[in-house]
């Protein structure tokens, strides 16, 4: 009888450490701080994970290519296109918005379409950047 107990209660705990565990593997990878979707955008539009393309290195250390980023963006809507409009701005290593910011590019996602956002700084010292998305003001 002790040995049924046992083994019920033993199960009863791998039952539940199994059923947190689905849980917790179901879980949605942290939202990206450097993203920003603008204009309650976040029920319509998803995103990938960003790809970096760090600058490089050339002889005696100069920097020879700036920080690239692209970003896949997803309409998650079943009708309707997404007019968006979207602007990476890319930081120094202290945290400063480099001049010039890039300007606001344009883009229409069909209804479960996908298109890739991608900005380049335009000098080798950026090392960080951030991504805003809202809807076009533009008609």
């Amino acid at each position: 009888m002790i040995d049924r107990s046992i083994r019920n209660s033993t199960l009863m705990v791998f039952a539940l450490l199994f059923a947190f565990g689905s849980l917790t593997g179901c879980v949605t990878r942290q939202a990206d701080t450097r993203i920003a979707l603008l204009d309650r955008l976040g029920s319509e539009l998803k995103y990938g994970e960003p790809r970096t393309i760090r600058s490089v290195s050339g002889e005696g250390g100069a920097e020879v290519a700036p920080l690239s980023v692209t970003v896949p963006l997803r309409n998650v809507r079943r009708s309707g296109d997404l007019i968006l409009q979207y602007r990476f701005t890319f930081y120094d290593a202290n945290g400063v918005p480099m001049r010039p910011e890039s300007s606001p590019q344009r883009v229409l996602i069909p209804a479960g379409g996908e298109r890739t956002a991608r900005g380049a700084a335009l000098d080798a010292g950026a090392v960080d950047w951030r991504l805003e998305v809202q809807r076009s003001r533009a008609r």
